[in-house]
Order: structure tokens, then sequence, then C-alpha cells
């Protein structure tokens, strides 16, 4: 695995955790909430760690015009197709078998309830950070540049399983919930593939779908 995409990567989680934690500390006294001040970091943080991760690869010869974003209807309804898919997956095969291994989960965070308890605003920048921004940057930074820079020079083998490595390995890192681990690393396998087959748009497409239900099913739980 080629030292620059381990160092982009790197760039990433530390821009990520600095954003999520930062923003937590600095905007709860402003909006009265920490995980509501998280979110605000993930709002502003997360495409200052894309547009950081893209500059990198761009002085190491990963273009924009490289980055794969195919947004042809075909690729963006394949992406969308391919999202509604990995939702059903992990409504049944992947929670079933993470049940198996950790048992049942707990809930909802406390956090996250105190949050939500906010009302409709929260609920709209809930949705916003996690439905929107991150699969947008998130695809940008692990699919466009990770995942091109890794294919271009070990194959698409290793460039698949590489960025889907990395990108596990930094939502371990950040999210800190070994229960996570399943969901995030077949998230991460169907992103790849769909990356090398349909392009970094309909990548974003099906990672903001899975966001977007899995977000609203948290929604729904909460009211």
């Amino acid at each position: 695995m080629s030292r620059g995409a381990l160092l982009a990567s790197g760039l990433w989680v530390a821009i990520d955790i600095v954003a999520q934690v930062g923003g937590a500390i600095v905007f709860e006294p402003v909006v009265g909430n920490y995980f509501v001040g998280s979110l605000v970091g993930v709002v502003l943080g997360f495409p200052l760690a894309a547009w950081a991760v893209a500059r990198y690869g761009q002085r190491h010869g990963v273009t924009p015009d490289d980055w794969g974003y195919d947004r042809t209807p075909r690729a963006l309804l394949s992406g969308l197709v391919v999202g509604g898919g990995l939702v059903v997956l992990n409504l049944t095969v992947v929670v079933t078998v993470t049940e198996a291994i950790f048992g049942q989960p707990e809930g909802i965070s406390g956090l996250l309830i105190e949050g939500l308890a906010g009302g409709l605003p929260v609920i709209v920048l809930f949705l916003l950070a996690h439905g929107l921004v991150a699969p947008i940057t998130e695809e940008l930074a692990f699919r466009g540049v990770v995942q091109t820079a890794l294919t271009r020079e070990r194959g698409s083998v290793v460039g698949v399983l590489g960025a889907a490595t990395l990108f596990s390995l930094k939502h371990v890192l950040v999210d800190g919930s070994l229960e996570r681990v399943l969901p995030v690393v077949v998230l991460a396998l169907v992103l790849g593939l769909v990356r090398e087959r349909w392009g970094t748009g309909a990548s974003t497409v099906t990672h903001a779908v899975v966001n977007v239900v899995q977000g609203s099913l948290v929604l729904i739980a909460f009211l």
C-alpha cells in the first residue's frame, strides 16, 4: 500500500477528529448541546478534510480529472440501485451477524437523544451532516483520491481493498465502536466496487442512500 495513500488517510482522520471534537467543544456553548456541536463540526470540517486530501492528491499527480466522477444518468441510477440493495443487506444479513457477535445493540445513545430533542432544526442538521456532507466528502477523499492512487500504482484489486481498509480503519478510530466494524467494512467494499465499475459519482449516491436511510431509521426510533 502506497505511503501517499496512508498519509492522505491519516490527514483525513486528524482533521475529522479535530472537526468533531473541536466542533462539539467550540459550538456547545452556542447551540447548548455537545452532540449538536459535533454535527456543526462535521458540516464545517469534512469539506476541509476533503479539500486537504484532494490538494495532497493533486501534489502527487491525482488531479480532478482522475477522480472518476461519471455523472451520467446510468451511473447515478446504478448508485441508487446498489444503495437500496445495500440497505436491505444491512437490515438483514449484516444486522443478524453483528448481533450474533456483539449481542443486541444498546439503542440510541444518551447524547443523541439529548441532541435530537432540539427538534426539527437538529433533525435537519443531522441528516445534512450524515446524509449529504459525509458521503460527498468521504467519497471524494477515499474513492476519488485514495482509491485512484492505489489503483494506478497497484491495480484494481489493491485499489478497492486498500481504500476499503483505510476507510474502515478511519471509522474505527474516529467512532471507537467495534459493533460498527462489519457494517462499515461491507459498505467500504461495496463503495469501492461501485467506484471501480461506475465511478465516484455513483459511489457517492450509494453512500448517501445508505446514510440517509439509516439516519432516518434512527430518527424514527427516536420519535
